[in-house]
């Protein structure tokens, strides 16, 4: 049995700028529109961290020690 995972676009694109790829950078703006990226990097933005708990949030600097 095959099993296939979908990747959403904005998972694609923190895909596509952490491997800082020029060419396919352009070819993700061609393809999703400028309007729609930039709704993706403010996602990507405000999003917390993979190692960020969604409830807690992250900890404002007068929390850090």
């Amino acid at each position: 049995m095959l099993e296939f995972e979908k990747r959403r676009p904005v998972d694609v694109l923190a895909a596509v700028l952490a491997e800082r790829g020029g060419a396919r950078l352009d070819q993700f703006v061609h393809l999703y529109g400028a309007a729609e990226v930039a709704a993706m990097c403010y996602l990507l933005v405000t999003s917390p961290g993979p190692g960020v708990s969604a409830a807690r949030g992250p900890r404002s600097r007068s929390q850090q020690t």
